[in-house]
């Protein structure tokens, strides 16, 4: 009808309804054409006249061209005055001109929204004017545009587009050029839907799209060609009896569409060229769903009934035939394709079976046939066919269903009605959908239908699923009741409820919601259209999840919600074809039922009477007030459970965070960063449902989101029985040790991990297979967590928790009633509470006070934020090594979990600074925080002077950074130290941090939290981290680092260096500088070494002047009452007294009589217990101590996370730690402190000067002792309970009982502060009975071997012996419980060697022999020591087992000078191995011959030592832990004992003595005269200065032994005191004093590889090397092969490799370098050889500045400058050497340190030569040959260092000898009765002389 027809009836619609009679025109008007028979039934159906004339002016105002028949109905029927008033109507010119434009509008904006233009495509005219039709009705409107009219506004809206005509089998066809459909549906065939019957070609489309996703699928690296697929697509076409032709269908496109991944391409098979998909494969029908409900396949891949119900024969399964059945199975078939049957005989010849067969290509067939390749496209079609043909068969298993009905199906929860999908994410197949409203019931609460497919082909699933949806929507529209339907759910309801179990189905959306839209339009009138669109809801998609399946299925639910307003009274009729007549149908639900069923003719009549009434009650219903659940305070519940109801978390908490498998929702809500809480919350541990770590995963957003750097383990990990534990049984505890000390967040995959190929498993798989290792994760955490301190988060993020559920037993077993569960909606949350409580695992009501359900995870984020505190900026700024900075990664520095690295910009763009009042606020609240006694954050530094005094020694500690951080230390060490040694409380630490504060900006600084085996790692890391070019040092803080870990770090970090410095083109002078600062009680107060800055607790008058005006800024703010009382900031005021112990007294004396409280004093004593004795001074957790706290009244605090019930949160106890008395928090401070949870706290004293004074008030009040204080704590509830926070305490007990404070000298107490004090004011027992007591609770073997000590200390030789056989026993292959073995028998004879000085005694035989059985035993076990130590590569050097064998040999022979021999004779025997006298008869036997070892025994290890210390380099430890000149002159100290028992006293040979006695003696006496070595002539050579008296009478004896029968030694001693003498007297040469040089150079050489003695000496080669070195001046003289010298170089490394063989490993990080002695020189006079310290312009200028002495004027006019070729990646140089015939020979030569320089490689360079004790090597290599300094001086400053002149160590037993000498004869001068006044004189002197013995004897004591 026309708009101003429409406009008309509009105008008298209500003088028709009440005029018209339309029983007499109705019958005209169907005669007429203007209603159908439809319209007409419909019409009749209504009840009143006035229902009856309003529903024909509906339907005919949406008829075209029937305006005028109306009237002429009219007027024949004698209704005249009706088509008057009509005919009279004046309709506005301008009001029409409005409506036409309005619709026209309408039209236009549908046209954009559904089309566009696109070039070359085309439209039908009719689908294009059907889809506007379409909307048209949609939206309501009456406007039918007329064709000409449409075309018109078409091409007004599209330009390009032209209206053209085709031709087609059915006739013309009007079409749209360059338009096309923008819907994803129309790109497959360029036209929208047409209606049924229209256009074929969208149904055959729709087909093919069907089938081929059901049977194919994205596959990297598969193909499949075109030709298989058409085939396939028409193979299903036949077998379905559709009427389409394949070559309509664009299944090109379609496949493209499908698979985004999938790539069409031409490729090659043989000649021929084809056309393949790739990255396509078919799918494998054994992992096709075969539910005998349709699944996920369509219905046209369904059996039909009839077959199903009667017995089919069985059909034949390819992959089930063996070769011979194949063979058999394929011959008739390739019989029918005239197939060549010889492949069949290839078939069984390659053993092809029907699984392999399924899976051939073309490539196969090529491989095994030779048959054309018609012959193998034949064979795969057939292949083809067969499997579409076995697709048809059904796949049930005969035989009878079995289930396990005692196994309960998954309940799900409907989706919340008229609500999006994306609330409830998935179903879970198999689950249970159930509800008790199975019928119609108050027509609000919705009735469910589950609909699964019915088992007939004859639809598309769409076409099915839209009839489904019309029948149930028009049964709810005429009933009235809201409703919903399920597809996709099969119906397994009982008697008393309707029940569904989730199947899905296979279906796409786009395709699904058009034919929907479609069916509407066909299936409804168009007068009802637009209400039964507004009724019913777009279909929601919900996901179906089923493991291992790849088919995506889904079920699809519909809302209908029918209401009053929208409906009125009227009935909805569908059009039906009833015997092709279309007639009116109308729907009801079957009584008592939910099934839609038709009305016949009298159920309608019956319906029309009573819609009214229905609609009546619906609207009533509508219009009642919703019942509204009663709202929760989710937030209130969740603090009441998580921090006791305050709103910030005060408790230290450790949560455990559980988390289920996501759906699609979560992972958007993961992507939106909703869940920065787990971050947040620092969780102790994240236990990961979900295998996945893709994008969308939690644990992608956390490692990669976040950039949180993860420890990830596997359940596997922690199962005992696990694979991998089983091939590697240690692995387990290395896995526990590495949690309990990691930093980094541990993220445990506890059902797959999908990049180590781990899939996930169900739940009956994961409990067989996974639970174990679980169970054993969860145990380890509930015992590690401190009781009552963890909380379990229960994250549900979908549906899919089914393996989480049976985890969450055990977990619920474990923390009970600690923990909370959050979940987004009550559908996801639902299974869980009832599955829980149906499993008895949790109470009702506590399960409903502890879920948090209905809270979006996006305000659960915010609401963790507020209570924990929200994400610090964590962005971090360092420098680079170009004077730029760069941003360090948050996952970087998440990473380096070992390091608190600063920031050049930190505290600089904090929030708090833009807010000054939070900024005021801030300032007061971190400076009462420092003052009070908190260590200093790096707030205090921004806030500058203001907040830290900068102590006097700042400048000397940033002078000595500096000069380690430019390469100015006086060493070479690539990874110097510089030491800060501070007294407690002195501002040690703040001075270090002030250092790396002020350095920020240039270096990169970091302070260590924790040394493991990863911090060498990360300082690298750290150091390189975006570095292009040659990096800066970092500054790394240690902060009371143990010395041994600090040596290996410094080691591992050398190594580093030594690594770095082959890859770098530029020299490294500094890799990293270690600033340590360490704590000590007292501090020395002479010599400390370089680098060493010494703080002390005395301020001068500038800093005392600082704290005072301080002091007075602080009264002021207090009496302003802006900022605490000032008297309470402990620390500060303990400087501005400059330490005064009267105010430390009175303070503390004040503040405890305050307390009042037994528990509070109980913590007071042992916090000041601990840190009074504990040098670190290290906190304790909090946590270690609820079980010591308890409630006034004697009850224990319960530490659970509160109660939900307000009334119980109410009458809950707070956290004991808030509870604690102001007096007691005075003299607390409570810290932060690292490590895996929430809020983590530590308590210790506010000072350690307090700590100590406090311990000593309670004492004294309390009247007990240190030991029975300790042994009170050690006894306590404390120890009670084993987790991570009383594992922290047992550390630090263990620290109290070992750890031994260094004194002034540099060396070590004999025992631990704490023993040291039990020793002083207790007695032994008592600090035996502690260090046992503490061995029973640390289990720490060390401490046995401190009992040993301890009783070595009370002389109580037995139990020493018995606790030093416990700890070797327990640690075997630990090389110091052996060298306490062993000083157990030293000791023995110290106090034996004590006792015969004093007493002046002969020892009788058998005292000699038990005290040489005694020596014995130790030297045994100081040899063991050896050995273990040589063995492990792991540790730091330790000496210690050498040092005890010589000082327990020099106490026995010493001891042994009080026996019955004589002292000559003693000598003799010990030196002489043949003298056997006959008093020596008297003594066993056993200990004859250990005196005749002795001498070897001492020569041995003394050998060793001063090897270790001349050929290499001082170690590490020496450098750090002690001076390296206290360790040399110990060692002189030690061989002038040893020289002085075994040498011989007199230059005078005996007569008596044989030739070979007699060089023996002279051996002897050049010994004692200090010829040991080469390295002790060059120390004595600084004590002789220049009378070389000692050195000529040395070389007597040696020539003389060199022309009678020489040794190897004397030759060496002989060369060796030759070349010394050529040090003094420059102008001797060696050549000149020993002429035969080359000779006996020789000599030694060829008698050394004869040789088949054990001990090398390295002088052999060196010397060779030294003398024998072709040079231009030596070309005359009669030097050695090249060849000899080639071979003597890899003997020599061979030898030092050895000797030393710590030095094999080149990764070992105690690897030391070899020490340089000699260089090639220019000066013949000098034999061309040049002694290092000959190099400096000074005289004993032993060190010098790095690599600049290499351009200095003494080694360029000294040096002789070498030429070579870099090879070998720069670690050698290739010399050629003209040999006196003239023939060049080559030798490789390695450099002293690796050339990075790439540039030099493969090119001439030039270097010095150096002599080093492992052999010869390059120097100062590079391609300057320093000509152009020649003869020049020296322009640089070089420094030049000089040794400290330092009071050597004498032998202690020389001068103990004297006395006792002066002693003896004073006790003679006695005995007389008549002395002159001189002998009185000396008799005076004798108790000098006893206090100087004991003095003696104390020092003796200390160093050995």
């Amino acid at each position: 009808m026309d708009t101003k027809s429409k406009l008309i009836l509009r105008d008298n619609e209500t003088y028709l309804l009440e005029t018209l009679q339309v029983e007499v025109i109705l019958p005209r008007l169907y005669e007429k054409n203007v209603i159908s028979e439809d319209d007409r039934d419909r019409i009749k159906a209504e009840c009143t006249p006035r229902d009856r004339i309003s529903k024909l002016l509906s339907i005919i105002k949406r008829k075209p061209n029937v305006y005028r028949k109306l009237l002429e109905v009219l007027e024949a029927e004698g209704c005249q005055h009706v088509t008057e008033k009509l005919e009279t109507t004046v309709i506005d010119e301008e009001r029409l001109r409005k409506e036409l434009n309005s619709d026209e509008d309408f039209v236009k904006e549908q046209l954009l929204l559904l089309f566009r233009e696109s070039e070359g495509e085309q439209v039908r005219y009719t689908t294009l004017e059907d889809d506007i039709r379409h909307e048209i009705c949609l939206h309501g409107k009456e406007f039918r545009p007329e064709k000409e009219l449409l075309k018109r506004i078409v091409q007004e809206t599209f330009p390009m587009v032209k209206c053209n005509t085709r031709n087609e089998k059915h006739g013309i066809v009007f079409v749209f050029i360059n338009l096309t459909r923008k819907s994803s549906y129309d790109d497959f065939s360029g036209a929208s839907i047409a209606p049924c019957g229209g256009d074929e070609n969208v149904i055959a489309t729709e087909f093919a799209k069907e089938k081929i996703l059901h049977l194919f699928q994205e596959c990297k690296e598969s193909e499949v060609e075109f030709s298989t697929l058409e085939t396939t697509v028409k193979e299903q076409i036949v077998s379905k009896g559709k009427p389409f032709r394949v070559e309509t269908i664009p299944i090109k496109r379609i496949v493209q569409k499908l698979f985004p991944n999938v790539v069409y391409k031409e490729a090659r098979r043989g000649k021929k060229k084809i056309h393949v998909f790739k990255n396509l494969a078919r799918r494998d029908r054994d992992s096709e769903d075969s539910d005998e409900n349709g699944g996920a396949c369509s219905l046209s891949d369904k059996v039909d009934r009839a077959m199903e119900k009667s017995p089919q024969p069985e059909k034949t399964r390819l992959h089930l035939l063996n070769v011979n059945e194949l063979c058999q199975f394929l011959e008739p078939r390739f019989r029918q394709d005239n197939i060549d049957l010889l492949a069949l005989e290839m078939f069984a010849k390659n053993d092809i079976s029907g699984h392999v067969f399924k899976h051939f290509q073309m490539e196969d067939l090529t491989v095994i046939t030779d048959l054309s390749y018609g012959q193998k496209k034949s064979i795969l079609i057939l292949k083809e066919k067969l499997l579409v043909e076995e697709e048809a068969l059904p796949t049930r298993t005969p035989g009878p269903e079995i289930r396990d009905k005692t196994t309960p199906k998954i309940r799900e929860s409907f989706r919340k009605f008229d609500t999006s999908a994306g609330v409830l994410g998935s179903y879970r197949k198999g689950a249970i959908l159930s509800t008790d409203v199975n019928r119609v019931h108050n027509l609000i609460e919705p009735v469910h239908r589950f609909v699964n497919l019915p088992e007939d082909g004859s639809q598309t699933i769409a076409c099915w699923l839209a009839n489904e949806t019309i029948a149930f929507a028009v049964a709810c529209m005429n009933d009235r009741t809201n409703g919903t339907v399920h597809f996709g759910v099969k119906d397994v309801s009982d008697n008393n409820q309707l029940k569904g179990e989730i199947v899905g189905i296979s279906t796409d959306r786009n395709i699904c919601n058009e034919t929907i839209k479609r069916f509407l339009r066909e299936k409804m009138f168009e007068d009802q259209i637009e209400i039964a669109w507004k009724c019913i809801r777009p279909p929601e998609f919900i996901h179906v999840a089923e493991s291992g399946k790849n088919i995506a299925r889904c079920v699809v639910e519909i809302d209908v919600i029918p209401h009053a307003a929208l409906l009125e009274d009227d009935a909805i009729f569908v059009k039906t074809n009833v015997a092709g007549t279309i007639k009116p149908i109308l729907y009801r639900f079957k009584e008592g039922s939910v099934i839609p069923e038709k009305q016949n003719e009298e159920q309608q009549r019956q319906y029309m009477r009573i819609k009214r009434k229905l609609h009546d009650h619906r609207k009533k219903q509508e219009d009642k007030p919703k019942h509204q659940k009663a709202q929760q305070n989710l937030r209130q519940m969740f603090l009441n459970i998580f921090s006791c109801g305050e709103s910030k978390l005060r408790a230290e908490t450790y949560p455990v965070i559980f988390i289920g498998e996501c759906d699609e929702n979560a992972k958007k809500e993961i992507t939106e960063n909703c869940f920065e809480f787990v971050q947040l919350l620092q969780p102790y541990a994240v236990f990961d449902f979900n295998s996945s770590t893709k994008p969308g995963s939690l644990h992608h957003y956390m490692e990669e989101t976040k950039e949180q750097a993860l420890k990830i383990v596997t359940t596997d990990n922690f199962d005992k029985e696990s694979e991998e534990n089983k091939k590697d049984v240690e692995k387990h505890g290395r896995l526990m040790d590495d949690l309990r000390n990691s930093y980094m967040q541990t993220w445990v995959f506890a059902n797959g991990y999908d990049r180590m190929r781990r899939d996930h498993m169900g739940p009956l798989d994961w409990k067989q297979k996974r639970s174990q290792g679980f169970k054993e994760a969860l145990r380890y955490c509930y015992i590690d967590i401190p009781t009552g301190r963890a909380i379990a988060f229960f994250l549900l993020l979908s549906k899919n928790y089914d393996v989480m559920l049976e985890a969450a037993e055990d977990v619920l077993s474990k923390f009970h009633g600690q923990w909370i569960l959050f979940a987004p909606s009550e559908d996801i949350a639902n299974n869980w509470v009832s599955e829980l409580i149906r499993r008895n695992s949790v109470d009702e009501n506590i399960i409903n006070e502890r879920c948090i359900i209905g809270m979006p995870w996006k305000q659960v984020n915010e609401m963790i934020q507020q209570v924990v505190g929200p994400l610090q900026d964590s962005a971090c700024q360092i420098p680079l090594g170009n004077g730029g900075y760069c941003s360090l990664r948050n996952r970087v520095r998440n990473e380096l979990c070992d390091l608190d690295i600063l920031s050049h910009q930190e505290c600089d763009n904090s929030d708090i600074l833009k807010d000054k009042i939070l900024t005021e606020k801030h300032y007061r609240e971190v400076q009462e925080k420092f003052y009070h006694g908190d260590d200093p954050s790096w707030w205090n530094y921004w806030y500058k002077e203001d907040h830290v005094c900068r102590r006097s020694q700042h400048d000397s500690l940033m002078k000595c950074v500096r000069n380690a951080l430019q390469g100015q230390k006086s060493d070479e060490d690539k990874v110097p130290v510089v030491t800060l040694i501070h007294q407690p409380g002195s501002g040690g630490t703040t001075t270090a941090r002030q250092i790396l504060w002020d350095l920020r900006r240039e270096y990169r600084c970091c302070v260590a939290r924790i040394i493991t085996d990863q911090t060498c790692d990360q300082i690298v890391e750290l150091r390189n981290y975006e570095e292009s070019g040659s990096p800066r040092p970092p500054l790394v803080l240690l902060d009371n680092c143990d010395e041994e870990i600090l040596v290996n770090l410094q080691s591992y970090l050398q190594r580093r260096a030594r690594e770095a410095s082959i890859r770098s083109d530029e020299p490294i002078d500094t890799f990293c500088v270690l600033l340590v600062c360490s704590r000590r009680t007292r501090l020395p107060r002479n010599y400390i070494k370089e680098q060493t800055v010494l703080i002390r607790q005395e301020l001068d008058t500038q800093e005392l002047d600082w704290f005072k005006k301080k002091a007075g800024v602080l009264k002021n703010r207090f009496e302003k009452d802006e900022g605490i009382d000032p008297k309470l900031l402990i620390s500060f005021n303990i400087l501005k007294e400059n330490f005064n112990f009267s105010y430390i007294q009175s303070t503390v004396k004040q503040f405890v009589d305050g307390i009042d409280s037994k528990e509070e004093k109980d913590l007071l004593l042992y916090l000041s217990l601990i840190n009074t004795f504990d040098i670190d001074f290290q906190p304790l957790p909090i946590s270690a101590f609820d079980a010591l706290m308890e409630v006034k009244g004697g009850k224990s605090k319960v530490l659970s996370y509160g109660l939900a019930l307000q009334h119980r949160f109410q009458e809950s106890e707070r956290q004991w730690q808030t509870q604690l008395s102001n007096e007691l928090m005075v003299l607390l401070n409570i810290s932060a402190r690292s490590g895996q949870g929430s809020n983590l706290k530590a308590l210790s004293i506010v000072s350690p000067l307090f700590a100590s004074e406090i311990f000593k008030y309670l004492q004294e009040n309390s009247h007990r002792s240190i030991s029975s204080t300790l042994l009170q704590f050690l006894e306590s509830r404390v120890f009670n309970r084993q987790n991570r926070s009383v594992d922290q305490v047992i550390r630090i007990v263990n620290d109290l009982l070992m750890k031994r404070e260094v004194l002034e000298n540099g060396k070590k107490e004999k025992f631990s502060r704490l023993i040291t004090e039990v020793l002083q004011k207790e007695d032994s027992e008592k600090a035996v009975q502690t260090l046992q007591k503490g061995f029973t609770i640390t289990d720490d073997p060390r401490i046995i071997q401190h009992i040993a000590r301890l009783y070595i200390h009370c002389k109580n030789w037995e139990k020493a012996t018995e606790f030093a056989i416990k700890a070797t026993q327990i640690k075997p292959n630990n090389s110091y419980f052996w060298d306490t073995y062993g000083q157990i028998f030293k000791t023995q004879l110290f106090e034996k060697y004590k006792t015969c000085m004093l007493a002046d005694d002969t020892l009788s035989v058998d005292d000699t022999c038990d005290i040489i059985k005694v020596a014995m035993k130790g030297i045994e076990k100081f040899h063991r020591e050896q050995i273990e130590s040589e063995h492990d590569k792991h540790a730091s050097q330790n000496d210690a087992g050498y040092f005890g064998e010589v000082r327990l040999i020099i106490l026995l022979v010493k001891i042994l000078q009080c026996s019955p021999f004589e002292d000559s004779m003693l000598h003799t025997y010990i030196v002489d191995g043949k003298f056997q006298p006959p008093e020596f008869a008297s003594i066993n036997h056993e200990s004859r011959e250990v005196l005749k070892r002795l001498h070897g025994y001492t020569e041995t290890a003394m050998r060793k030592m001063e090897e270790k210390s001349a050929q290499l380099r001082g170690t590490s430890s020496i450098n750090i832990v002690r001076d390296k000149h206290v360790y040399l002159e110990e060692l002189a100290s030690l061989q002038e004992s040893v020289d002085n028992i075994f040498g011989e006293k007199s230059d005078e040979v005996p007569a008596h003595l044989s030739r070979i006695e007699s060089a023996d003696f002279r051996r002897r006496r050049v010994r004692r005269l200090g010829g040991r070595s080469l390295t002790t002539l060059l120390r004595i050579r600084r004590k002789i200065g220049d009378n070389v008296r000692v050195l000529d009478i040395m070389f007597d004896h040696l020539m003389k032994n060199a022309s009678s029968c020489p040794e190897p030694f004397d030759i060496i001693i002989l060369i060796s005191v030759s070349i010394v003498r050529r040090i003094i007297y420059q102008k001797e040469s060696v050549t000149s004093k020993l002429p035969q040089i080359l000779g006996l150079t020789k000599q030694l050489y060829d008698v050394e590889c004869s040789s088949k003695s054990g001990h090398v000496y390295m002088e052999i080669f060196l010397f060779l090397m030294m003398f024998h070195w072709p040079t231009e001046n030596r070309k005359d003289k009669d030097l050695c092969p090249i060849g000899t010298l080639r071979d003597a170089m890899g003997r020599w490394k061979l030898a030092f490799l050895k000797k030393h063989p710590r030095q094999r490993d080149d990764r070992n990080p105690h690897r030391q370098k070899e020490a340089t002695l000699f260089f090639l020189g220019k000066d013949i006079t000098s034999d061309e050889i040049v002694y290092y310290e000959e190099l400096h312009s000074r005289h004993n200028a032993v060190y010098f500045n790095r690599d600049q002495i290499w351009e200095g004027r003494n080694v360029v006019n000294k040096l002789k400058r070498l030429e070579g070729t870099l090879v070998d990646d720069g670690l050698e140089v290739l010399i050629n050497i003209e040999t006196r015939s003239g023939n060049i020979e080559t030798l490789l030569v390695p450099t002293s340190m690796p050339i990075g320089r790439r540039s030099l490689w493969q090119k001439r360079v030039y270097f010095y030569l150096g002599f080093t004790w492992a052999g010869p090597k390059a120097f100062d290599v590079s391609s300057d040959d320093r000509r152009n300094l020649l003869g020049k001086l020296d322009t640089h400053d070089e420094t030049i260092r000089h040794s400290r002149p330092r009071q050597p160590l004498l032998d202690p037993t020389t001068r103990i000898d004297e006395i006792r000498h002066q002693l003896k004869k004073i006790e003679k001068l006695k005995a007389k009765k008549r002395r002159h006044p001189k002998q009185d004189q000396e008799i005076s002197h004798e108790e000098e002389l006893k206090a100087e013995l004991n003095d003696l004897f104390q020092r003796m004591q200390d160093v050995w």
